[in-house]
């Protein structure tokens, strides 16, 4: 009888063992879950940095299609300042 009492209370102590772990697991993954789903925050310096730049900060889609867009124009400008570095240099010649 005694053999079979000290089974049920290890059984028992097996289980609140595994409640307290998946207890635990839980809790970190609601904190690891919390972490990713907010957005990320910016410091006031970058902040001013993106908003001097003109890139809107409204949703990811609109920060890509910014900086997209102004990435273009900055490509377009250097390439039209190498033009007329080539065209002055060939005409020096």
């Amino acid at each position: 009888m005694r053999g079979k009492t000290l089974y049920n209370n290890r059984g028992f102590t097996g289980l609140l063992e595994l409640l307290a772990v998946l207890a635990i697991i839980g809790i970190l993954v609601y904190f690891m879950m919390k972490r990713v789903t907010t957005a990320p925050v910016m410091d006031k310096e970058t902040q001013k940095t993106v908003s001097e730049a003109g890139i809107d900060t409204g949703n990811y889609r609109s920060v890509v299609d910014t900086t997209r867009s102004t990435l273009k124009e900055i490509s377009e400008k250097e390439q039209k300042q190498l033009d007329q570095i080539t065209r002055e240099a060939a005409y020096e010649n």
